[in-house]
C-alpha cells in the first residue's frame, strides 16, 4: 500500500517541489513501517520492494526536505536489504547499492569531520560497483544512463574532496564532469557541477571566476529547477559561503537573508538547514561588524535549536 501511494522521486530535478505535499504526506508511513521491520520477531523477510520505499522515501527525506539522520537509517537498512538480497539479482543488488550509498554520501558529507572520512571511502565503493554494472566499459562506450551516473558520481567525490581541502583531486574531478555535461548539453547538471567546484576558486582567490560562474550558474538552476527548490536553496547557500571566502561580505550577507527567507517559508523556523542559514547570517554580520543584528540573529537561533529538539522529542514519543 505504501509504494503505490509513493511515487517514484524525480531524479533529475533533486527536491521537486511538486511532489513535497505527497511525501509529506505518506513518509510517517514508511518510518512507521521501518520500526515495524527493525523491531519484527522473528524478523521478517527484504524485497525490492522494501528496498524502493526506504530509498525513494529517504531521497526524498534528503533533497526534498533536508533532512540527515533519520533517511540515513532508512538507507543503512536498504543497503543491508541489498547485500542480504544480492545473490538472487546480483544486477538489481547493484542498480539499487549506486542510488543508496550515493544518498547516504550526501547525509553524511553533511556531519563535517564526523561524516568526512566514511563518505570519501564508500566512493570507490560506488565507482566499482559503476564499472561492474557497464561491464568495466570505456567511459565512452558506456549507455547514457551509465555515463550520466558515473558523471554524478565525478561530481559528488569532487565536492567531498574539496570539503577535505583536496583541492587538486577536486578540481580534477569535477573538471571531467563538467566536459561531459558540457558535451552532452546538461545545462542543470553543468550549472550544478559548476555550483559545487566553486569552492576551489574561491579558495585560490578566483574572484571574477567566481562571480561569474556562480551567476552563470544560478540563473540556469533558478530557471529549471525553480525559486523555492531544496537544490536551489542549497545552491544559494553555496554561491553566498563562496562570495563570503572571496570576501564579497555584502553580497554573501544578502544572499544568506534571501535563502533564510525562502527556507523559513517553505521548511519553517525550527528546520536544521534554516537554523545553519541563520548561522552564516549572524557570522556576515558580524565581520560587517554589525554586532547588534549578529547578536539578534545569533538569539533567534538559541530559540529555533530549542523548537528544533522539542519536535523531534513529540515525534519520537
Amino acid at each position: 500500500m505504501v509504494r503505490k501511494a509513493l511515487p517514484p522521486p524525480n531524479q533529475d530535478k533533486r527536491g521537486d517541489e511538486t511532489q513535497l505535499s505527497h511525501f509529506r504526506k505518506y513518509l510517517p508511513q514508511t518510518y512507521r513501517l521501518h520500526s515495524n521491520f527493525q523491531e519484527s520477531e522473528p524478523p521478517l523477510p527484504g524485497t525490492y520492494e522494501f528496498v524502493t520505499i526506504l530509498q525513494d522515501s529517504a531521497f526524498f527525506d534528503v533533497h526534498g526536505l533536508g533532512q540527515m539522520r533519520p533517511p540515513l537509517e532508512l538507507l543503512q537498512t536498504a543497503e543491508s536489504l541489498c547485500l542480504a538480497l544480492a545473490d538472487s539479482d546480483p544486477p538489481k543488488s547493484r542498480t539499487f547499492l549506486i542510488e543508496i550509498l550515493s544518498t547516504m554520501g550526501a547525509i553524511t558529507q553533511g556531519f563535517g569531520l564526523e561524516g568526512r572520512a566514511p563518505t570519501l571511502e564508500r566512493m570507490p565503493r560506488i565507482f566499482k560497483l559503476l564499472d561492474e554494472d557497464s561491464d568495466h566499459l570505456p567511459l565512452d562506450q558506456r549507455t547514457p544512463q551509465q555515463s550520466d551516473l558515473y558523471a554524478r558520481a565525478q561530481v559528488d567525490y569532487g565536492w567531498f574532496l574539496s570539503q577535505a581541502n583536496q583541492m587538486e583531486e577536486a578540481n580534477e574531478m569535477l573538471e571531467k564532469s563538467i566536459e561531459y555535461y558540457r558535451g552532452n548539453g546538461q545545462d542543470l547538471n553543468l550549472a550544478l557541477a559548476m555550483i559545487i567546484g566553486l569552492y576551489i576558486p574561491a579558495t585560490r582567490q578566483q574572484k571574477e571566476r567566481v562571480r561569474n560562474e556562480a551567476h552563470d550558474g544560478l540563473v540556469t538552476i533558478t530557471k529549471l529547477n525553480g525559486e523555492k527548490n531544496h537544490i536551489t536553496f542549497l545552491m544559494k547557500f553555496t554561491v553566498a559561503n563562496a562570495y563570503f571566502t572571496i570576501g564579497d561580505l555584502e553580497k554573501a550577507a544578502g544572499m544568506f537573508r534571501e535563502i533564510l527567507k525562502d527556507r523559513i517559508e517553505v521548511l519553517g523556523h525550527e528546520d536544521a538547514t534554516t537554523l545553519g542559514t541563520q548561522y552564516c547570517s549572524a557570522v556576515c554580520l558580524q565581520n560587517e561588524r554589525n554586532l547588534e543584528g549578529a547578536e539578534y540573529v545569533a538569539s533567534s537561533i538559541i530559540v529555533g535549536i530549542i523548537g528544533y529538539i522539542l519536535s523531534a522529542l513529540t515525534q519520537d514519543l
